[in-house]
């Protein structure tokens, strides 16, 4: 008679547990953010240590209802904390940030990995996806897109066709990247303002590529006024 050892069953080395496998986040305008939680729970009666990680990129389909699916090369969802340490029989919610680009339908996979305090070399991982849509408003239309005209860059001309988000530009499976600077929203709107006075719209710009570019910013005439002329760049 052959016996046949029967494998062993790998229990995990804590007893934390994530309460929701998967984080949902409200539809978010692109250029916007919304905030969901991550819950977890310590069953155990040791205190143990966490530390958050992405386990792939994010990635996006159905972009402007196209079926593609597109690698994001910049950070859709952010946690504010990426490790801490949860009590015995406690609980703990990290808030996530979801900062989508363009329209579309938003997802990554992140690990947390966890060991006792006192016992470091007692690891495990636990996955959990985070799921986000970018969206505008039925009712939204652009009125005035982004205009290369806008900004003259000295090192790397600004190509209005690629003022978008690199998800655009980057299919899963391709290798080409485009780097380069651009603004995260097609129209900026100033809020109502009464007749003889003024207010101040803050444009972020943002430099993806691995240079600093020297910009130079054409003044839109009156009513608008731009505060500045020239601007550094830093590359992230």
């Amino acid at each position: 008679t052959i016996h046949v050892a029967k494998p062993l069953s790998v229990l995990p080395l804590t007893k934390v547990e994530i309460k929701n496998r998967t984080v949902v986040f409200p539809k978010t305008r692109p250029g916007q953010s919304s905030e969901s939680y991550l819950e977890m729970e310590n069953k155990g009666d040791e205190n143990v240590k966490w530390h958050l990680s992405s386990f792939a990129p994010p990635y996006v389909k159905d972009v402007d209802g196209a079926d593609d699916v597109y690698r994001v090369t910049y950070s859709a969802f952010r946690c504010s904390r990426v490790s801490g340490i949860l009590e015995a029989h406690g609980e703990e919610k990290v808030a996530v940030i979801f900062l989508p680009r363009d329209n579309g339908d938003y997802a990554q996979f992140w690990d947390i990995e966890c060991h006792p305090v006192e016992k470091p070399g007692w690891k495990h991982k636990l996955r959990f996806q985070l799921s986000g849509r970018g969206t505008k408003t039925e009712n939204e239309t652009s009125i005035v897109k982004a205009s290369g005209s806008a900004l003259r860059n000295t090192e790397l001309p600004v190509i209005p066709e690629m003022f978008y988000s690199d998800a655009r530009a980057i299919k899963a499976g391709q290798d080409e990247i485009i780097r380069r600077v651009y603004a995260p929203e097609d129209l900026y709107t100033f809020p109502p303002t009464r007749v003889g006075e003024s207010c101040t719209l803050k444009v972020n710009l943002r430099n993806n590529s691995f240079m600093t570019h020297l910009l130079r910013f054409v003044s839109p005439g009156e009513p608008f006024y731009i505060k500045h002329s020239k601007y550094s760049l830093r590359s992230p």
